[in-house]
């Protein structure tokens, strides 16, 4: 697993990636997780991005100003 914290132009950038089975988002139910993820990313003013292939682990890369 690796997890990035950066701070660079009033902009937080976290990003964590593991090497997992990895899944293909079209194919899963999305449970509150996610959902919360995408929320709590929204309120800030954010975006939550995922980068998953089956058999290639899983990248989420959550971005947010910084007041």
């Amino acid at each position: 697993m690796k997890i990035e914290l950066q701070f660079a132009k009033r902009q937080l950038l976290l990003q964590v990636q593991d090497n997992g089975i990895g899944f293909d988002e079209a194919r899963i139910r999305e449970g509150n997780g996610l959902k919360n993820l995408r929320r709590r990313a929204a309120d800030l003013g954010g975006t939550v991005e995922i980068r998953s292939v089956p058999a290639s682990g899983t990248l989420v890369i959550v971005t947010a100003p910084i007041p």
